[in-house]
């Protein structure tokens, strides 16, 4: 609970024109989850970068001194997976809390949302099931974990923009 109040106390400094006190709690809890899941999106992303740019060294030969001072890159491939399935049941989570606890969806012109949401939990789900029949990772990984993390970023601020233009 300590967490959610600083959250929430930054969250109102941050957007005083928005009152969280004035929102349900389970509407306060949906919007951590996918607040968190933004952030994990994107450390995971960097990771997979990073990995990327960790094996390019390997292979080159052309170990800089920083890369020295990382994991294993077996290991850091390990992270990257378990992080991946943290994603998915947070995105999963998300979109279950959104589905029970916002009323009237369609009222609120969250078409866009749910959309592109839905789209990458496909594209998440399916990376997991590609690395877990075939190994999938390195560049391949890499390039679905962006796309899915656009969606999601285009899933929320293209609402916001489509809720602006219309």
């Amino acid at each position: 609970m300590y967490n959610a109040g600083m959250f929430n106390h930054f969250f109102t400094k941050l957007t005083p024109h928005i009152c969280l006190h004035n929102i349900p709690h389970s509407i306060q809890l949906h919007v951590i989850i996918a607040v968190l899941l933004y952030g994990l999106m994107l450390v995971i992303c960097c990771l997979a970068l990073l990995i990327q740019h960790q094996k390019n060294a390997l292979k080159s030969g052309a170990v800089k001194n920083w890369l020295r001072y990382l994991p294993p890159l077996e290991s850091n491939a390990r992270l990257l997976t378990i992080l991946l399935w943290f994603v998915w049941i947070s995105l999963t989570l998300t979109i279950i809390s959104g589905v029970i606890f916002i009323q009237d969806i369609w009222q609120q012109k969250l078409s866009h949302k749910i959309f592109f949401t839905l789209l990458s939990w496909f594209v998440i789900s399916f990376m997991l099931i590609r690395h877990q029949i075939t190994g999938w990772r390195g560049r391949k990984l890499f390039y679905a974990l962006a796309f899915a993390l656009f969606l999601v970023l285009l899933g929320y601020f293209g609402t916001k923009i489509a809720l602006l233009l219309i």
